[in-house]
Parts: structure tokens; C-alpha cells; sequence
């Protein structure tokens, strides 16, 4: 994904250029926090732990691993197993599409688990789409990706597959691993780190007391070096010729480092049809291709408006506690 394009998202303040002129660079003081900062529960996303407010509902995740998506069915069994693999060679057996590979399911430490392999043209040179099916404890992995026929991509392709085959398993939503690995949702891959592996997970959370205020959080090993985050934004900006449209809209930007992580933070005032929203945008670089230290993007957004909220449920001053708050607590397990 374009990081440039993740940041001028994150801070979507910019493209409306109303925000100029009413907009106020000063964080307003407009009532009492509500959210209890002390009572939180621990998310693992990626590499990374974070101590989230009990009261926060956790939203839909992604998780990509290598070349793959990686979907989960909770309360899954056997039943549902069968149907997902029949499901997919049966989408295999139309058209032009056939099976190339169809191994049969293993029992892996008290998993079961499937992989298939097909291709969707006969023609040379036509990619493989691959599938792998875990069961473990109620909870059903899909894997889906797809490589190139070439001898390479086709090792290394099967090579990333019998890793998460052997060694995704179940992970209680709240479990912080105490091994190396990755997580994603519901699920933890041990891994030994000796192959670069591409991966990102993102993940939010809304409140039911506070329908503006959304928490949004994006993990992931790079492939090339990323600029800082505020160098990029104002890099982007410059490109779109918006550059003087944002700075009444800040609040402050610069670095922001905390007891376990460097990073970069811009918080800039959301217009809303009512009051006013923030939003506060942190993120630590990591090391292009290196897993264990993964890039790492945390928002506080107070200004999802919608056509029932217009005026942001939180005050900007409590608001920055909440981002504050959670923050200090992201850290490697």
C-alpha cells in the first residue's frame, strides 16, 4: 500500500478546504472524559501489543502473511471445514478452471489441516491460486494467495504455505504470545525470523457511548524504506499544492517517542458540521525487511461523522488523553 496515500487518509482534515477557515489549531476543552483510562484489556496485532479500553468494541480485522489473506470463522467445525474445501473445488471443476494439487488433509498437532492448488486458464504462463484450510479449536483459518508458474515463485510459494500449515494455530483474542511469531486475528504464527516474510494487519475499534471516535491501527514489514511520517505528509501536500491548507488545522507535529518505540505524530483538527473532531496520527518506520520490527500506525480519530453525528462525541482535550494513554502502552511481546 502507498504510505504517502495511508497518511493523507489518516489526516483527512486536507481535503476539505473549509477546514482553513474555521478550523482552530488549539485543542478546545469542552466536557468530561468518560472512558475509563485504567480498566483495558491487551490486543496483539502483528509484532506488536497494545492496552486498549475495556469498553472499546474491537471491528472487522485483515491480516495479510506472506502472499496470502488470511480469513477466520469463529465457532467453526468439522462441518464447516468440508464445506469451505468442497466449496472451493467445486468453484475448480467450472468453467475452464481445474485442481493441479490435492493433497489429502492432515492432523498437525491437533489441527486439521487441507491445501489446494488450481489454476483458472490452461494457458502457459497462467498463475496458480493457492488455498490452505485450518481447524483448530473451533476457529477456522482460510488462506488464499496465488504466485507465478515460474520454478521460484512456485518454491517459495509452497514453502510459505507449509509454514502457516505447520504453525498457525489458535489464539485466544486476548492471549499475548510469549514465543516468537506474529499475530493475527484470533490466530498466532511461530516464526524463527530467518525468512523475510511481507505481512500487514490492521485493526479498529469504536465505542458505543462515543459514535465519532474510532481507534485505527496498521502493522507492517516493508519492503523498501518508508519516510517518516511527517516528512511524507508534508511531501504529499506539497505534490497536491495543499501545503498552506493544513498548518491552521494542526494542533502540534514532531517527534514522539515513548519508553519502547521512536516515532512521529501530526494532530490536526477535523471539521465537522457541529463540533469539531481531532485527528492524532502516530507511527514508528521499524526496519525495512526486517520482522521483527515492523512499521507500526495508531490514529485517534474524534470526527467520523455520519449522517446521525455530526458534532464529535468526544471532547478534543479528553481525546488526547485517550491517545495518550493507549500510546505509551504499545510495545513488542
Amino acid at each position: 500500500m502507498n504510505k504517502l496515500l495511508t497518511a493523507l487518509a489518516l489526516t483527512g482534515c486536507i481535503f476539505n478546504i473549509s477546514c482553513t477557515s474555521t478550523a482552530q489549531s488549539q485543542v478546545q476543552n469542552t466536557g468530561k472524559n468518560m472512558i475509563n483510562l485504567e480498566k483495558t484489556r491487551p490486543y496483539c496485532i502483528g509484532r506488536y501489543v497494545v492496552d486498549i479500553p475495556v469498553e472499546a468494541k474491537p471491528l472487522k480485522r485483515f491480516d495479510q502473511y506472506d502472499s496470502f489473506i488470511i480469513k477466520v470463522i469463529d465457532n467453526a467445525t468439522r462441518q464447516d471445514f468440508d464445506a469451505a474445501v468442497q466449496k472451493r473445488k467445486k468453484e475448480y471443476s467450472e468453467y475452464d478452471w481445474f485442481i493441479t494439487e490435492d493433497p489429502a488433509e492432515q492432523k498437525n498437532t491437533g489441527r486439521l489441516t487441507k491445501t489446494l492448488k488450481g489454476k483458472k486458464s490452461k494457458d502457459q504462463g497462467s498463475p496458480f491460486t493457492v488455498f490452505g484450510f485450518i481447524l483448530d479449536k473451533n476457529t477456522l483459518f482460510l488462506i488464499e494467495g496465488n504466485h507465478s508458474d515460474t520454478p521460484r515463485f512456485t518454491k517459495e510459494s509452497n514453502e510459505a504455505m507449509q509454514h502457516l500449515i505447520k504453525d498457525l494455530r489458535y489464539r485466544a483474542e486476548n492471549e499475548i504470545p510469549k514465543e516468537n511469531g506474529q499475530c493475527i486475528y484470533q490466530g498466532f504464527i511461530k516464526d524463527n525470523d530467518k525468512i523475510f516474510r511481507y505481512s500487514e494487519q490492521s485493526l479498529g475499534f469504536d465505542f458505543e457511548k462515543y459514535p465519532t471516535l474510532v481507534l485505527r491501527f496498521k502493522s507492517e514489514t516493508t519492503f523498501d524504506v518508508v519516510t517518516p511520517l511527517i516528512p511524507r505528509i508534508e511531501q504529499n501536500l506539497k505534490k497536491a499544492g495543499l501545503g498552506r491548507l493544513i498548518a491552521p488545522a494542526t494542533i502540534r507535529k514532531g517527534e514522539k517517542n515513548t519508553q519502547h518505540l521512536t516515532g512521529q505524530e501530526w494532530i490536526s483538527v477535523q471539521k465537522m458540521t457541529g463540533k469539531n473532531g481531532i485527528s492524532a496520527v502516530w507511527e514508528h518506520v521499524g526496519t525495512t525487511r526486517k520482522n521483527q520490527d515492523p512499521l507500526i500506525e495508531f490514529e485517534t480519530d474524534t470526527g467520523y461523522e455520519t449522517q446521525e453525528n455530526k458534532s464529535a462525541s468526544l471532547a478534543q482535550v479528553d481525546a488526547l488523553k485517550l491517545y495518550e494513554s493507549i500510546l505509551k502502552t504499545i510495545r513488542k511481546f
